[in-house]
């Protein structure tokens, strides 16, 4: 019977367990790189005591003077804010006559303005970050003007989505109004453009009048109902947001009971005012954009001394919720708006910085030796010896 051969000793040399140590490691090595094993000769940084102090005191010093050059940008900014909603004439104009009658403020320029001069709206306690009052939008309505939409591809804008119905098949208006019982297609025409945000429109619109200190005469500064007034005051990104789209059964007059704010009359990519107010705010506390004045940049709008008035139509409800409205003219800057906040944020980081650096400087030069001192080497020294003789024992 010839000898069974084992099926261990039988392999190769290479494959075989009992092959030497040496065969293995050359049969698996993989391919050695100097570059990949990252053994190749390098410049290392060794940070010593200059660059600890160095470094935070360099980054503090610029960030103090960003802080210093966005504080001076803010206050070459000149801005009059006038609070209206308070005004005990214009709170009376509201109740009786629905804004229908303007009421007056008046506020004096300290100084010169220069064009271009921006006018802004704010309004105050106003959650546009809500989330239902948010998520009540339709930009596919918005955009496209030649599109027939579903009920459901429009349905997050319930309940404003149908004039003198709240969407739900219930009486009742999103507007305040009554309806039917029902199918809402079939008795209610659908709004264009829908939604709640749409909906509350800001509808204050200003007259503003000058009594220049210089003649001490009262001239109509600009009439806000100019569309050339209210062109360049939107962000281009949100312009790509809005179509050619004439809107319908949207805050019509002559269902008062059903309006919520302003109407639009021309179409959707052209108002850039109703463009500004479709961009919700972060906060309840907001400005947005109304007009600006001034075409040629450095000419002087108003003088030092000059009176504005401004007759408002008080017709945005603020005072159901306990908000407050406000007219302001500004100029900007390279930096925008009148800001302090960034300024001084700048201003407290470097001079934290510098005095972190002012705490190591003062460590390094108390505290520390030259670098690589002999005695310490001598003392790692010892301690080695020593260590080994207790290992030897």
């Amino acid at each position: 019977m010839a000898p069974t051969s084992d099926p261990v000793t039988s392999r190769s040399p290479e494959l075989s367990p009992l092959a030497p140590l040496s065969a293995k490691v050359r049969t698996h090595r993989g391919f050695y790189s100097r570059f990949l094993q990252q053994e190749l000769p390098a410049y290392r940084l060794i940070p010593g005591a200059r660059a600890l102090v160095a470094v935070p005191g360099v980054l503090g010093t610029v960030i103090f003077a960003v802080g210093i050059a966005l504080i001076v940008a803010s206050r070459q900014v000149v801005e009059v804010q006038m609070n209206y909603s308070d005004d005990p004439w214009c709170v009376f104009q509201h109740g009786a006559t629905n804004g229908d009658v303007p009421c007056a403020v008046t506020a004096q320029i300290t100084k010169d303005m220069r064009a271009p001069v921006h006018v802004h709206y704010g309004v105050d306690r106003f959650h546009q970050n809500s989330r239902g009052y948010a998520r009540s939008v339709a930009y596919n309505q918005y955009h496209f003007a030649n599109r027939s939409f579903a009920t459901s591809e429009l349905y997050p804008c319930i309940p404003e989505l149908f004039l003198g119905s709240d969407g739900y098949g219930t009486e009742g208006g999103g507007g305040g109004g009554g309806g039917g019982s029902g199918d809402d297609t079939s008795r209610a025409a659908l709004i264009r453009p829908c939604g709640l945000v749409a909906w509350t429109f800001f509808n204050d619109t200003y007259q503003l009048d000058v009594t220049r200190t210089t003649t001490n005469l009262t001239e109509r500064v600009i009439a806000f109902d100019d569309d050339n007034v209210a062109r360049g005051i939107a962000r281009p990104a949100d312009l790509s947001l809005f179509g050619p789209v004439v809107a319908q059964n949207f805050n019509p007059p002559e269902f008062s009971q059903y309006r919520g704010g302003s109407t639009v009359t021309r179409p959707l990519n052209e108002n850039e005012r109703f463009i500004s107010w479709m961009r919700l705010a972060a906060r309840p506390a907001f400005r947005k954009p109304y007009a600006r004045i001034g075409t040629n940049n450095g000419e002087i709008v108003f003088r030092a001394g000059d009176v504005v008035s401004v007759a408002v139509h008080n017709r945005f409800n603020v005072y159901q919720f306990g908000g407050t409205k406000s007219f302001v003219l500004t100029t900007l800057s390279w930096y925008g708006g009148r800001h302090d906040g960034a300024g001084y944020v700048f201003i407290g980081a470097g001079l934290a910085m510098i005095v972190l650096a002012a705490m190591l400087a003062t460590l390094v030069f108390y505290t520390s030796g030259p670098y690589a001192r002999p005695s310490c080497l001598k003392i790692k020294a010892r301690a080695y010896a020593d260590v080994s003789l207790i290992g030897a024992k």
